[in-house]
């Protein structure tokens, strides 16, 4: 990565196990929210970089040799182990609460915009982040849902990310992700939105192993602002879920 500062560096990571096995699949990361400039001091500089994903899957496991620790090593964790070495820090990251009503309010970067999430029906609460505006849920089994709110983007950047992403899939990584297909963007009227959203459909193949998969991306884009969803499907469940998944993941949000 050069010179880039990892402060500025984050990523919204999603992590696929096989749930017969416990071991992990895949990986995705989403740096599209860093405060990075990929282009600095070279001769794209002043570029913009609207999308920064990447994928890793795990192919193989148990390959290093047994590692020995260093004495000094464990000692020196001993005599560390039970302090505080955060404590009068302000830890960042954190985690959103609910509020009475059950919703997790998450903000742009700058506070000026906000929306409210609740709890999908058969979903529960998985992770948060109050710097990020983000939150996400599961259905605990292969169904992950994810809820994210940005300045900036246009309708057309949000549809463009698949486009990328489905390129890379077939060009760079056609062993692990077979039988993509990526559909026009479509809309929805919901409520007083009108939503849009793309599918992607595709297969992940690990060893003799392979796992249909459904991801959805869906948004609105009113004064500048996305509110976006995103839904990964993968396994078995990728057969229970259609179009009306959308409307079921935006009817929890409180755009008031």
């Amino acid at each position: 990565m050069g010179d880039v500062e990892a402060a500025n560096l984050s990523a919204d990571v999603k992590l696929y196990v096989d749930k017969n096995e416990m071991m992990p699949l895949r990986m995705s990361l989403d740096f599209s929210n860093s405060e990075i400039d990929l282009f600095e001091d070279s001769e794209l500089e002043g570029s913009e970089l609207n999308t920064f994903t990447m994928e890793i899957s795990y192919t193989e496991f148990d390959l290093v040799d047994t590692i020995e620790v260093p004495q000094e090593v464990i000692d020196e964790a001993a005599q560390d182990e039970g302090t505080d070495e955060t404590e009068g820090e302000i830890v960042t990251g954190a985690e959103i609460t609910p509020n009475e009503s059950g919703e997790y309010i998450i903000y742009t970067e700058d506070q000026t915009a906000s929306m409210a999430v609740g709890t999908p029906e058969g979903y529960q609460y998985s992770y948060s982040s109050a710097d990020y505006g983000y939150v996400a849920f599961s259905d605990g089994k292969s169904i992950d849902v994810s809820y994210m709110i940005y300045d900036g983007y246009t309708s057309e950047d949000l549809a463009a990310e698949y486009e990328f992403t489905s390129e890379w899939m077939s060009a760079e990584d056609e062993e692990n992700y077979q039988n993509v297909v990526l559909n026009d963007v479509q809309t929805v009227a919901l409520g007083d939105k009108e939503v849009s959203y793309r599918k992607m459909t595709y297969d992940f193949v690990s060893g003799e192993m392979t796992y249909p998969c459904i991801d959805y991306s869906a948004w609105v884009v009113e004064d500048g602002i996305s509110y976006i969803v995103r839904v990964e499907v993968f396994g078995d469940e990728s057969g229970t879920v259609d179009d009306s998944i959308v409307d079921k993941v935006f009817s929890v949000i409180n755009f008031e």
